[in-house]
Formats: C-alpha cells, sequence, structure tokens
C-alpha cells in the first residue's frame, strides 16, 4: 500500500475498499490492525487518519528498533532508569498523544512490550520506563503485520487478550500479486519519489518494461517493487526505463506459453553468457567495448557478468586489459 497522497492508494478496487473501511472506522476511535503480506504503508493509514490531531502521529516498526531500546522509544523512560538514561525522556506515545500511532510488523513485539501495549489500549495510560506514575494517554493504534496473528497466539508468542484489543477492525491487504492493476501507478509513484529524493530527471516506464512488471508476481510486495523501481532509475542509461533496466529476477519470472520453464530458463541463460563471452573475446576484454557491441549500457554488461559470475572466464582472455572499462572492474 502506497504512501498518504498517492494516487496508487484509491486506484484498484480492493485499494478502495480498503479506504471505505478507514473512512468508516474513523470517527469511531477503534484501533485498525492490517493483515496481509508484507506490505509498505509508509505510515499511509496514521497520517491519513491523523484529522483528529494533524499536527501529531508516529510511526514505529519493533523489527526496526533494537528489543532493549523499542520500550524506552515507546513508553519514555526517567532519569536513572537504566545506564545512559542522564535526563527524562517522553515516549512516543505519549508525544502522540491526541494523535496517531502506527505500529508496523506488530506481530515481532516482545511479550513485556505487549503487555504495555494492552495497558494502553484498555486503561489509557502508560508508565515510563523506571517510573512509578501513570500518565494518561489518548492515542489512535493503527498495527500491521505480515504474520497471521492467530497462528501466533497458537504458538504462544503473542498474547490473546491483545489481539481481540486490536481486533475491532481488521483490514485484510491482498498480496501485489492478487492486485494487479495497482502496479502501474505504484511504480510509477515510486521512480517520482526517487527522483525527487535522489535529485534525477523524472522518467516514464516503457510499455515493455510495465508489462514485465505486470508479470511479475512480486514475492517481496510493495517493498520489493520500490527497490526495482529504484535501481532501474539510477543505474537505467535511457530517457525511459526499459526492460533491462529491470532485475533478473523480474524480467525471467516466466516463459511464453507453451515452453518448459526450466528449459527456457536454462536456454536464455546460456545464450545471455554466450553472448557476453563472444563480445568481450571480440573487445578484447573491455567493458565499453563489448556493451557498444551488445547495444547495451556498460552498467548493465557489469551486472550481466556480476549475475552469471563470469568474471573467473573473462579474466582467463589472454589479451584482456586492466584499468577503467576493461574485464578487471568489480
Amino acid at each position: 500500500m502506497a504512501g498518504a497522497g498517492e494516487p496508487a492508494a484509491k486506484h484498484g478496487n480492493q485499494s478502495r475498499a480498503q479506504h471505505g473501511w478507514r473512512g468508516r472506522t474513523h470517527e469511531g476511535g477503534v484501533p485498525v490492525p492490517f493483515a496481509g503480506g508484507t506490505h509498505r504503508f509508509d505510515g499511509a493509514d496514521s497520517r491519513g487518519e491523523r484529522n483528529r490531531k494533524r499536527t501529531r502521529g508516529a510511526r514505529y516498526s519493533p523489527q526496526a528498533i533494537p528489543e532493549g531500546l523499542l520500550e524506552s522509544e515507546l513508553f519514555g523512560h526517567e532519569r536513572g532508569a537504566f545506564t545512559g538514561a542522564v535526563a527524562q525522556k517522553k515516549g512516543r506515545l505519549e508525544m502522540a498523544d491526541g494523535g496517531v500511532v502506527f505500529l508496523d510488523e506488530i506481530g515481532e513485539l516482545a511479550p513485556a512490550l505487549q503487555v504495555k501495549l494492552l495497558r494502553v489500549l484498555q486503561e489509557r495510560e502508560i508508565e515510563r520506563l523506571g517510573g512509578t506514575r501513570p500518565i494518561s494517554v489518548d492515542v489512535r493504534l493503527i498495527a500491521a503485520s505480515n504474520r497471521d496473528l492467530e497462528e501466533a497466539i497458537h504458538a504462544g508468542t503473542f498474547r490473546r487478550d491483545l489481539f481481540f484489543r486490536l481486533n475491532v477492525v481488521t483490514l485484510v491487504m491482498p498480496p501485489l500479486r492478487e492486485r494487479r492493476e495497482d502496479i502501474p501507478t505504484l511504480a510509477q509513484y515510486f521512480v517520482s519519489k526517487c527522483s525527487a529524493k535522489c535529485k534525477l530527471k523524472p522518467k516514464q516506464i516503457s510499455p515493455d518494461a510495465m508489462a514485465c512488471l505486470a508479470n511479475y508476481d512480486w514475492p517481496g510486495n510493495v517493498r520489493e517493487l520500490e527497490n526495482a523501481m529504484e535501481r532501474a532509475l539510477v543505474l537505467g542509461s535511457s530517457e525511459v526505463i526499459l526492460p533491462e533496466d529491470l532485475p533478473e529476477s523480474v524480467l525471467e519470472k516466466e516463459p511464453p506459453p507453451g515452453i518448459v520453464p526450466a528449459k527456457y530458463h536454462a536456454a536464455v541463460k546460456e545464450l545471455k553468457k554466450n553472448l557476453i563471452v563472444n563480445a568481450l573475446e571480440q573487445a578484447r576484454g573491455n567493458y565499453t567495448e563489448a556493451a557498444r557491441i551488445l547495444g547495451v549500457h556498460a552498467n548493465y554488461l557489469h551486472r550481466l557478468i556480476r549475475n552469471f559470475e563470469l568474471r573467473g572466464v573473462i579474466r582467463s582472455f589472454p589479451s584482456a586489459r586492466t584499468g577503467t572499462g576493461s574485464g578487471s572492474r568489480s
């Protein structure tokens, strides 16, 4: 799922359904857990719900912060609570009072922190690490998980009472492969986002490249798509993003109908290897010249050589030169 303000957020039917649910739960102030594949929300739901108090909100992932620091980050600490606690510190839940907190990957939360979070939901209060005084907080909690929390309950890693406190409204976001209609808008959004972040000229995605994106299953979901588009923008040498700028995993997702997959992939890889080796032999080991012969950018040729593990073969060329543009580049 994309961030707030993205056109992709309401593009597909299933994404629009999630927004409808969010609108109906907004005024009720109930917790809203998301479940599904490994999705990137970019804090979209916390930002989108922030009409309660637009100036306050936070997004946190238990996986992104060491367990020993997470309690202090979320609940705060008193001076002297632990070594290095030289001053009192408010936690993110306290600072977001009157707003929204988005907890990503809540299924990874440690059992002790699950107990403290349950107290926030039940009693609307927290206690800083090392403190004895309860502090009232009013926060709207939105949580997401790529794990099945009911399975985690049976495994003893997630509290049943916390699950039911969170599970007032559950929005299941299908994996990207089940909402392919969102892929074009998401892909172009990530290109624009990366262009702005890296101060690069924005690019459009060619129809052939877009077809490759739509055909791929994206096991890493939106995070994988974002990484693929950032890579294509940075490494691509044309005015538009072409299929050759995409990761090999995307390009080799499926063979044409009627071709046995294993044989197809093996044949394609072998053909690519032979073309690369032949071009480098003609170019006497010079990468730049070999790329010109093949009609591809030198950066893409380097990537192919690395992926196919051809460096050892290339170094065996007796006439291979060293230096910039030669076969010795790593």
